[in-house]
């Protein structure tokens, strides 16, 4: 919508509560002429530019969701929460709408959005960028060491398909690869990862906790994208698609993967893509990380085990190295921060115009987290999937954080009471924060078998099951 549309429509109130607030000069009872006011006033993009420079409102995060968001229509309750207002008459909301950024529309069946015209937009992102480009420290000068991957894991992927397609890759009991495949992999690898420290690690993909970081997205995407089958008889084999994927051409394979990572990542990070977003505009020249951090700390959330610094350092500035959308310095005695990062050329042919960033959609129905220990931590109380839940799960402890367990003898009791587990598994997963932790699932695909309609056709076949092995 332009200015013109959300100004015509607008309440006559908020019209003459912009008009003072501007002090634009026109009587305040005749909406024509406020109307006239203020699309004179905000059609002048020296105003603009002088009003959105002289705001003090840049501070407040909901300003960096409009500007950065591809849509210019909200709806409403999307917006109180944003500005953290109980509604529309809330006084603080009424100081929001005096500042004539965002205006009240109805949508087609008579509910409220909220607006900002098509022309102030990008004005705002501007303004935003340049109230977050003063809080940042640069440097001119490239840094003495600092590491660049390109396209390091696409070819790590290659060498991964390569290994498994040549080698006898077997899995364990809980469908991860053995250790020794493992470390071969890694000294294959041309970015070298330690194997993960004996710590709880969850929420980051299917296999986030068997494998390093690095190895688990490239494990995840081969994984999604049917590169690779994990057999029943625990063999993990590649398939056609895998050399479909070598004659791809290298950056939209690069890309691909990228978009793999926003879309695993932001479950447990729900605001990764505006970050990403904003790094492409404060980030085009060598900026010290900590500054970075501190700018955008309202937007980066601790998970569970994860500090915010850990989310910030591991999860996001790590990850976007190894894909190659940052250069990466670190810390030479002499410098102020502790780390140096840059947009790299490849970042940029990345980002820009990416479709997985331009849904930033936040998703309020992910009220669940998986936990490879097979116990489900619930965050939202009386929500409809609560009875679902419960058909192949145990509640262990309630209060406003429950927990329920899938155990071998609820999810028995369930399937010989005929309820479908793959179908509660896909439900289970559109409401989970994470991806199904890899364990878990292939317990659950084997219960499945064991234990389905179809069981006692399957049983001579069925291997035997990770605990009679343990």
């Amino acid at each position: 919508m332009r200015i013109a549309d959300c100004v015509v429509n607008a309440d006559v109130r908020i019209l003459q509560a912009i008009a003072r607030r501007h002090q634009l000069h026109c009587p305040l009872y005749s909406k024509h002429e406020l109307i006239q006011a203020i699309l004179y006033a905000f059609q002048s993009p020296t105003f603009v530019e002088t009003k959105l420079r002289e705001s003090k409102q840049w501070e407040h995060p909901a300003w960096m969701r409009i500007a950065f968001s591809p849509n210019i229509k909200f709806p409403s309750e999307e917006v109180y929460a944003l500005f953290q207002v109980q509604g529309f008459r809330d006084v603080a909301f009424q100081e929001v709408l005096s500042e004539g950024w965002i205006y009240p529309v109805c949508g087609r069946f008579g509910e409220t959005f909220f607006a900002i015209p098509s022309e102030l937009q990008m004005p705002m992102r501007h303004a935003i960028v340049d109230f977050l480009r003063s809080k940042l420290s640069y440097r001119e000068d490239d840094p003495p060491v600092f590491h660049e991957e390109e396209l390091c894991i696409i070819r790590d992927l290659s060498v991964f398909l390569a290994y498994v397609r040549n080698h006898e890759v077997l899995l364990t009991t809980t469908g991860s690869m053995y250790k020794r495949s493992v470390l071969k992999l890694l000294e294959l690898f041309e970015i070298a990862e330690d194997l993960p420290e004996e710590t709880w690690r969850f929420g980051y993909g299917r296999r986030f906790h068997d494998y390093p970081d690095r190895l688990a997205l490239i494990y995840d995407f081969a994984y999604h994208h049917g590169l690779i089958v994990e057999e029943n008889g625990g063999k993990l084999c590649t398939t056609s698609a895998a050399d479909a994927w070598e004659s791809i051409p290298p950056k939209e394979r690069q890309r691909r993967i990228f978009q793999f990572y926003i879309r695993v990542y932001r479950r447990p990070l729900p605001r990764l893509p505006l970050i990403v977003k904003v790094l492409i505009d404060v980030a085009e020249t060598w900026v010290a990380s900590d500054t970075v951090l501190d700018a955008l700390r309202p937007y980066v959330q601790s998970f569970h085990y994860d500090t915010v610094e850990d989310v910030w350092e591991r999860r996001i500035v790590k990850m976007l190295r190894h894909l190659g959308v940052l250069r990466v310095a670190e810390k030479s005695s002499n410098d102020y921060a502790a780390q140096w990062f840059q947009i790299s050329k490849l970042g940029l042919q990345l980002l820009l115009g990416d479709a997985a960033l331009a849904d930033d959609t936040e998703r309020g129905d992910r009220i669940l987290l998986v936990q490879p220990n097979f116990e489900i931590l619930v965050t939202a109380a009386n929500h409809p999937f609560m009875v679902e839940l419960g058909r192949f799960t145990e509640l262990k402890e309630s209060g406003s954080l429950s927990t329920f367990r899938m155990t071998e003898n609820r999810v028995r009791e369930s399937l010989e009471q005929g309820h479908d587990l793959l179908r509660w598994m896909d439900q289970l997963a559109s409401f989970s924060n994470n991806a199904l932790p890899g364990n878990v699932e292939s317990m659950l695909k084997y219960w499945a078998r064991l234990y389905g309609s179809t069981a006692t056709e399957e049983r001579s076949d069925i291997e035997t099951s990770p605990a009679e092995t343990q």
